[in-house]
């Protein structure tokens, strides 16, 4: 991929991420699970652990878009200071 690409990538992502309808569906879904897993009887291993589980993918994926914009970001940073001396 190239710089302009993923610079690119990262302003979308920083859109994204910065969207209401997608920070209301990972705070809906995140407290779900937890209020689901707060609800389980003490024997409910199996749905504490799948709530579990599902709340870490919702933090990984959060991570990973925080990966892509950051990498946007130096990209961007490159992509300027190469500009910048060129001229």
């Amino acid at each position: 991929m190239t710089q302009e690409h993923d610079a690119e990538r990262g302003r979308r992502m920083d859109q994204l991420n910065l969207s209401e309808p997608f920070t209301d569906a990972c705070d809906t879904l995140t407290e779900n699970y937890v209020n689901r897993l707060l609800e389980t009887e003490i024997g409910d291993t199996v749905v504490r652990e799948e709530c579990y589980r599902r709340i870490r993918v919702i933090e990984d994926i959060q991570t990973q878009i925080l990966s892509i914009i950051n990498d946007g970001k130096m990209a961007s940073a490159q992509i300027e200071e190469r500009n910048n001396s060129v001229h």
